[in-house]
């Protein structure tokens, strides 16, 4: 008995460990196709994870409910640390997706901290992504820079690829927002390649989306509806309704370019 429970947790483990660099699908299958193991932690974990993946966030809070107080030893070292600090991250993500920004931040505000005393590189480039992605959300563009471009640095010297393509996505997002084409179009360029290399499901058909739309503005919109077919695709198998109804709004926007005024209908 004792054998099966230490299989199962080192299973989760090996899960969670993956999907820190992209490896979404595989946990997904195993995940979907299993029963919850209500006394595993990391299955918890595991299912928090994915739970918020596909924007399932009552879900995802209620795996989280399952750890109890576990985020308050995020100064810890090795195991427990290192789960404390999943935990507390991903209350803060569930918190920003949700709109709480104030509670986001209140949450990621000591996890850099905490991170780089508890030795956990993976947790201090997501907490400094998180708290990008929340200065973000408020417009708040030149700090959005700086922090995306500390965690881009912790990222590269990680070997992290799959975390490199997302914080690349949020800079390109980033200059986009600042009519800087120049220097967004590379970033997005960078993050297809990467994310299509790691994770490529749903990340990838972000950028996609995001990226489609620009190629329609650049006067290519074959390229934009053939890149937004695939998104749509790969959304819609795990459905994230947000982003297939995105997906379906930018290709309906490129068909105007197209002049096809009854299938934009």
């Amino acid at each position: 008995m004792e054998k099966a429970r230490q299989k199962a947790q080192s299973s989760r483990r090996r899960l969670l460990e993956g999907i820190d660099r992209g490896g979404y699908a595989e946990a997904i299958t195993i995940a979907d196709s299993e029963p919850e193991l209500l006394e595993n932690p990391d299955d918890a974990l595991l299912r928090a994870e994915l739970a918020l993946y596909r924007d399932e966030f009552a879900e995802a809070e209620a795996a989280l409910d399952r750890l109890g107080g576990a985020d308050l030893w995020i100064d810890e070292e090795g195991e427990a640390g290192n789960r404390a600090r999943r935990t507390r991250l991903l209350r803060v993500e569930v918190a920003c997706f949700s709109g709480e920004l104030d509670e986001a931040e209140r949450l990621v505000r000591p996890m850099v901290d905490a991170a780089v005393r508890g030795r956990d590189a993976q947790s201090e480039i997501r907490a400094i992504y998180d708290m990008a992605r929340i200065t973000r959300h408020r417009a708040q563009w030149n700090l959005t820079i700086d922090r995306l471009e500390r965690a881009l640095d912790l990222a590269r010297e990680a070997g992290n690829t799959f975390y490199e393509g997302r914080i690349a996505y949020t800079l390109g997002y980033c200059w986009y927002s600042l009519n800087r084409f120049d220097l967004a179009v590379p970033f997005l360029e960078s993050s297809l390649d990467l994310l299509t290399s790691t994770e490529n499901l749903r990340f990838r058909a972000t950028v996609e989306i995001f990226y489609g739309c620009l190629l329609s503005d650049r006067g290519e919109p074959e390229a934009a509806l053939e890149m937004l077919a695939r998104a749509e695709s790969t959304v819609g198998n795990l459905g994230v309704m947000s982003d297939m109804v995105m997906a379906r709004m930018n290709v309906a926007r490129t068909l105007l370019v197209l002049g096809q005024y009854e299938e934009v209908e």
